[in-house]
């Protein structure tokens, strides 16, 4: 039987329909059958909230406003449903009614390694000071490594970048793109709330935010991965 998620907001209101103001909130509907207030199948810009929309995939979950905290739930559609992007995406099911089943484990939301990645989101903050140190106690030298990084010499093993894209076509493939998304939206909050406050300059701050990017990211695929992939992401040779 396939399992179907729909993610909301802490208060267990999902987004959409908020927007749409006409909140329907699935923590007070456990073990009921919630009937959609604006119906149809079909969704356009004058009525975005006009069906609820089912994933398969809990890794896609967040898709469309990659929210966190988020609260995820188990729903089994109910009546007629449709595949609106039956090419791209097909874990996605429209419906007018759904049963709430139970409330599930959040982090799933962000894929099958959920765990580590909050795991690497709660201890970037010390991850984050030195990499910003390090940029503004030797700006040069570190913008020197950091785009022999990301551009490596002609024969050498794959760039930074080159990382980053294999990274991203990993997560659509593994169906977690929109948890990739997300978890790196959680890095770059993670970075800007770390350094607010502190006297480290603009760059330092970008600089330390590519590299908790990366970080959640190999911690979000690193079963998707080549491990040398994962390796250039850690980026581990850039802490001199």
């Amino acid at each position: 039987m396939t399992i179907f998620y729909v993610a909301t907001r802490p208060d267990g209101v999902i987004p959409a329909s908020a927007d749409a103001r006409t909140p329907v909130n699935l923590s007070v509907s456990v073990g009921r059958t919630v009937i959609h207030p604006n119906q149809s199948l079909i969704r356009s810009s004058h009525a975005p909230f006009s069906y609820f929309s089912c994933t398969s995939e809990s890794g896609e979950v967040l898709e469309g406003y990659e929210l966190w905290p988020a609260r995820l739930f188990i729903v089994e559609p109910v009546g007629e449903t449709s595949t609106p992007d039956p090419q791209f995406r097909p874990y996605l099911q429209a419906t007018h009614s759904i049963r709430v089943v139970e409330e599930t484990d959040h982090r799933r939301a962000l894929g099958p390694r959920g765990h580590e990645v909050l795991t690497a989101v709660e201890n970037l903050p010390q991850r984050i000071h030195q990499w910003a140190q390090a940029w503004d106690t030797n700006p040069l030298s570190t913008y020197r490594a950091l785009e022999e990084w990301r551009l490596p010499p002609k024969g050498a093993p794959m760039g930074g970048g080159q990382a980053q894209n294999s990274a991203l076509e990993a997560a659509y493939a593994a169906r977690r793109g929109a948890a990739h998304s997300t978890a790196q939206r959680l890095a770059v909050w993670t970075t800007k709330s770390t350094c607010r406050g502190t006297p480290f300059t603009l760059r330092a701050v970008e600089y330390a935010s590519t590299r908790a990017t990366n970080l959640v990211t190999a911690e979000l695929l690193r079963d998707r991965l080549p491990i040398e992939v994962t390796r250039k992401l850690l980026a581990e040779g850039l802490d001199i």
